[in-house]
């Protein structure tokens, strides 16, 4: 598997680069107002989620005693879930203006606050 040749930290840093590659480069589409870049953006990032989705049992099995892996990868794969839940809300209320330049403005909110967070996360 992926995480037997890479390593369970290699693989992670892998895709935390990747998805800031991703996120950096959406912020950079803004002002280009291109859909290729944007679109070549998110599929850095989803291609960062190679290495990210299955670390939640590697983790558990490689932590925890057989009695605790059970909820130990429930609750790291519930915060996954959680985490897609927020990008339901978020987009909404950071992006709703109809004028072009307010428009601007707030899709780099949107994509600093994703790239920050990419970043120093």
């Amino acid at each position: 598997s992926l995480y037997d040749k890479l390593g369970l930290r290699n693989a992670m840093i892998i895709g935390a680069i990747l998805n800031a590659i991703g996120a950096l480069g959406k912020l950079g589409a803004v002002p280009l107002e291109n859909f290729w870049v944007l679109f070549a953006s998110q599929f850095i990032s989803a291609a960062a989620q190679c290495f990210t989705l299955g670390v939640p049992p590697m983790v558990a099995a490689s932590w925890f005693g057989t009695s605790e892996r059970t909820l130990a990868t429930s609750l790291a794969a519930l915060s996954n879930i959680l985490g897609a839940s927020v990008g339901f809300p978020v987009p909404p209320a950071l992006v709703g203006s109809t004028d072009k330049a307010t428009l601007a403005t707030e899709f780099y909110t949107m994509f600093g606050l994703e790239g920050g967070l990419c970043v120093f996360t």
